[in-house]
């Protein structure tokens, strides 16, 4: 029988909502947690018990959060971001369809593309209604020249695949331009590392992040 239950909501420190329950249970104190995130939707309900309050999952509800090399690298480096998942049943022009889904304009969803001269890669960022100018995106990257790099091989300097290919937490580690088009969002979408999810960040925290140069690479489609 539980002797006595105190409630006691709240925000935690990632702007999460949290409800913590305070019980008492044949003279043993628990905690129970219950975490309700909008994007993506999910209810998580876990415990917390004994003098040294470990912790044990209890029960999992729909989507508890997208776990993927660019969801570990954003909070390895405490960076906030807001998630958006949507049903992804496209075969190319990702870009757009992530657009559509997700209700936002063209200029706010940002496409990862990779481009190459000879063995150095460079990663590019640009709007998904804009195509890369590679003559200026190799000047802005200090390369003679840039060719685009095939899909394949992207999916394997990336460890990503194609559609869900992320700036962040790719295998290995490329210069990043971002096109100026971004610095007058308040936010804006890249890919999350999954075809279907998107994050979104301030356009000066994802340069900060990526070390990235920016500059005018884009023409219009």
């Amino acid at each position: 029988m539980i002797n006595q239950v105190e409630c006691s909501p709240a925000i935690n420190r990632y702007g999460i909502p949290v409800i913590t329950f305070l019980v008492d249970f044949q003279k043993r104190k628990f905690k129970v947690y219950i975490v309700i995130c909008e994007k993506p939707s999910c209810v998580l309900l876990y415990l917390s018990a004994g003098a040294r309050g470990k912790t044990v999952i209890f029960s999992i509800m729909g989507i508890t959060k997208m776990m993927t090399p660019a969801t570990k690298f954003l909070d390895s480096n405490k960076i906030q971001y807001s998630m958006y998942k949507y049903e992804c049943d496209a075969k190319t022009d990702f870009g757009h369809m992530a657009a559509t889904k997700l209700g936002r304009d063209q200029n706010e969803v940002f496409k990862t593309l990779l481009i190459h001269h000879e063995k150095t890669y460079v990663t590019a960022v640009i709007p998904v209604n804009c195509n890369l100018n590679l003559k200026r995106a190799a000047k802005l990257a200090g390369l003679k020249n840039a060719e685009m790099v095939k899909p394949a091989d992207a999916e394997r300097l990336t460890g990503y695949v194609c559609g869900g290919i992320s700036p962040f937490g790719q295998k290995k580690r490329t210069m990043t331009l971002v096109s100026d088009r971004a610095l007058a969002l308040k936010e804006m979408l890249v890919s999350g590392g999954q075809r279907g999810f998107s994050v979104g960040l301030p356009p000066d925290v994802l340069i900060k992040a990526l070390d990235a140069r920016t500059g005018d690479i884009t023409d219009d489609q």
